[in-house]
C-alpha cells in the first residue's frame, strides 16, 4: 500500500501531463496535481472506485455522493467533502462520522478538486493506492463496492 504521493529526492511540482493516474485499469486525465499530491473530481473520484453513485453531487461549497453498500442494495452512504477544507462527512444509516483528511480540498475552476489518496483512506474501504516513481504513475486498485 503506498504511503502518499510525496516524491522522494527533490521537492519538484510535477505537472499533470507528466504523471499517468491509472483506476482499476482505466486511464483519467481529468485530475491536477499540487504539491506533489494528485487531487481529482468527485466524479472522476467515483468512477475510480466504483462507488455506484446513485446521485452526485457539486455546490460551490460541498461535493459529495450517495452510494449503495449493502449486496442487498438497502443501505446507503451518504459522503460529502467541503471547499477548501480537510473535513469529510459520512452518514450510514443512522451513524454520522466525520473525518479529517491531512490535505484540505482545493477549488479550481468553480469545481472542488480532493486529494485523491485522502479520499481513499477516509473511505476506509479495501482500495489500494500506489506511486510507481519510475513510471510516474498513480495506481488505485479496488472498488468501494460490498
Amino acid at each position: 500500500m503506498a504511503t502518499s504521493l510525496l516524491f522522494s529526492g527533490s521537492p519538484t511540482t510535477f505537472a499533470s501531463n507528466s504523471i499517468q493516474v491509472e483506476g482499476n485499469d482505466m486511464v483519467y486525465s481529468d485530475f491536477t496535481v499540487v504539491n506533489d499530491h494528485v487531487y481529482v473530481q468527485l466524479d472522476t473520484l467515483t468512477d475510480m472506485v466504483g462507488a455506484l453513485a446513485r446521485w452526485g453531487f457539486e455546490d460551490k461549497n460541498r461535493a459529495g455522493f450517495i452510494t449503495g453498500f449493502s449486496s442487498e442494495g438497502n443501505s446507503n452512504a451518504f459522503i460529502y467533502w467541503f471547499k477548501n477544507s480537510k473535513k469529510v462527512k459520512i452518514t450510514l444509516d443512522d451513524n454520522i462520522e466525520e473525518v479529517n483528511m491531512k490535505l484540505s480540498t482545493i477549488s479550481k475552476d468553480n469545481r472542488i478538486y480532493i486529494p485523491l489518496r485522502e479520499a481513499i483512506v477516509a473511505l476506509n474501504k479495501d482500495i489500494k493506492i500506489e506511486w510507481k516513481n519510475k513510471e510516474k504513475k498513480v495506481t488505485v486498485k479496488g472498488k468501494i463496492i460490498y
